[in-house]
């Protein structure tokens, strides 16, 4: 698959590049090339580059053939010639810029692949007068498209009747994008814009004014336990159907947007004003709408959503708890691309069928009903149609049905589904319907939730870690928001600091904690359990 343009600038051209690697300082230098030539981005050059890096070895880019660069090898140490394994993990001489300048008798162009690295399997070429995209080339192998399965790509061609400088070919190129550095780096916007934080918190969208205020002067050490100190937004997976997700290296489990982790990175572009996230949070939202998405199906259960961790993208189950589309609005709302919307309103039409045609999974536990009820009111918020309340309302009698009076809620097993009463899949419907009575401040759902308010808030949490309700604090803040009562907010300091204490991040990486933080940072009291002492022998 490849787009291939003839231009105009006559059968004698001279073609300018970047190489990355050049002389015994390894620096990088501008070259002029008359010969035909190919920049390709591909697998890692060898098993000690994936041994070592894993993904981020693979998408270099490279020139096809070293003899272009006109490299005396005999200049080079051992260590520094093709062919050491150490110096071939990142593309060595052959690594270079991912952009082609052209000049010939009929004027000058300048052509790159936006994010040819993380998108790989790429090529870029200029044979004479034509320059050649190879959106999927031919020594790549067949290409398969699964069920539903689109791509978009970004490519830059800037013509121009005069013939212009290395300097000024390549400054096209940086005006628009800065390759990254190392074996970790892609490249990124020259220009990054972010907002206030200040000002997004006052905005009152995305719970930004309830989450942590991200000051590191003061709350290091709560960072470090979320993950957000000094971090940036990286990219997981390279490859033109990976990037924007996770995958292991065997390919056994994929991440498919696990938990709405493209909320969070939304969010955290704004709590942060840090504009790494937000180009991360693009990747991701262009892999949820374009490659995990079925956007097709004979089955209607299938048509217009997302399955679940699948590394192939879209040859698995789909099911109500693993849809996720308050991300997507997110990401709509700050780049206004109408594929994230429309993905987003193609699944919530989709939670419905759910609702509507197999109520046997859609209720048959907290989880898979709870997640859809969030959903129905972010489409509220999004839409303003009533038909959104009424779903949720749905599920909110669903329970009142199902409630024994000590506040359990109870479901038909064996259901089949191979799940069982447990905090996070209680908890997460108990948390949809106080956001409903945020919403609606209806009466009966605040007596709901103060009835169920034992069985899904665990004082102290008994210290259990691994669960989702019973470790990230948000029942105590939810509890206390309920009853105005300080002591759901103080019960819970010793587990805090249990938290605080203990090795590692917070459990389920900490984002649903950011309630129950940003409510002891308004109050005054969390600098306190930012002060680490040593652990108990």
């Amino acid at each position: 698959m490849r787009i291939v343009v003839p231009t105009a600038l006559g059968k004698r051209t001279t073609k300018t590049v970047r190489q990355t690697n050049h002389g015994y300082k390894w620096f990088s230098r501008q070259v002029e090339v008359k010969e035909n030539i190919e920049l390709i981005a591909g697998k890692a050059l060898n098993a000690e580059a994936v041994a070592t890096y894993g993904a981020a070895a693979e998408g270099k880019i490279l020139i096809r053939s070293l003899s272009s660069l006109l490299e005396n090898l005999a200049d080079y140490p051992y260590f520094l010639r093709p062919g050491n394994a150490r110096t071939d993990m990142t593309g060595g001489l052959r690594c270079m810029y991912p952009y082609l300048g052209v000049n010939g008798d009929g004027g000058s162009l300048a052509a790159w692949f936006f994010d040819m690295e993380i998108n790989y399997p790429k090529g870029l070429r200029c044979a004479r007068n034509t320059v050649t995209f190879d959106i999927w080339p031919a020594v790549s192998g067949p290409l398969q498209v699964r069920r539903g399965q689109s791509k978009e790509h970004d490519l830059f061609l800037g013509f121009s009747d005069v013939q212009r400088t290395h300097n000024e070919l390549e400054g096209l190129y940086f005006n628009h994008e800065i390759i990254g550095y190392g074996v970790m780096g892609n490249a990124n916007a020259p220009v990054e814009i972010t907002l206030d934080p200040d000002y997004a918190r006052s905005c009152q969208v995305l719970n930004l004014h309830r989450w942590l205020r991200y000051d590191l002067s003061r709350y290091s050490a709560v960072e470090v336990k979320l993950g957000s100190a000094g971090t940036k937004g990286n990219v997981d997976q390279k490859g033109m159907w990976d990037v924007g997700d996770y995958i292991t290296s065997d390919r056994s489990w994929a991440h498919n947007n696990q938990n709405d982790a493209l909320l969070s990175q939304v969010i955290e572009y704004f709590r942060r004003a840090e504009p790494t996230m937000y180009s991360a949070a693009v990747l991701k939202a262009k892999h949820c709408a374009h490659v995990d998405f079925i956007a097709d199906d004979p089955d209607p259960l299938r048509r217009g959503t997302m399955p679940a961790h699948c590394p192939e993208q879209t040859d698995g189950a789909t099911y109500p708890s693993h849809m996720w589309l308050d991300g997507l609005i997110a990401a709509y709302g700050v780049t206004g691309e109408p594929d994230f919307l429309d993905t987003a309103l193609a699944v919530g039409e989709n939670m419905l069928r759910w609702q509507r045609d197999a109520a046997d999974i859609f209720y048959a536990d907290s989880r898979e009903c709870g997640w859809p009820a969030l959903a129905f009111l972010r489409l509220h918020e999004f839409t303003k149609e009533q038909r959104w309340l009424d779903a949720i309302d749905e599920v909110f009698q669903f329970y009142q049905t199902r409630m024994s009076p000590d506040g359990m809620i109870y479901y038909e097993l064996p259901h089949g589904v191979n799940t069982f009463v447990e905090g996070y899949g209680e908890f997460i419907g108990w948390r949809a319907l106080y956001f409903y009575y945020e919403r609606t401040g209806k009466p009966e759902v605040k007596d709901f939730l103060l009835r169920c308010l034992d069985k899904v808030y665990l004082k102290s949490a008994g210290l259990l870690i691994g669960s989702w309700a019973q470790n990230d604090l948000f029942p105590a803040w939810a509890a206390y928001k309920l009853t105005g009562e300080v002591k759901y907010l103080e019960d819970n300091y010793l587990f805090l600091d249990f938290l605080m204490k203990r090795e590692g991040s917070f459990p389920w990486g900490g984002n649903d904690m950011h309630f129950y933080l940003g409510e002891l940072e308004q109050r005054g009291e969390l600098a306190r359990f930012c002060l680490i002492a040593d652990l108990p022998v």
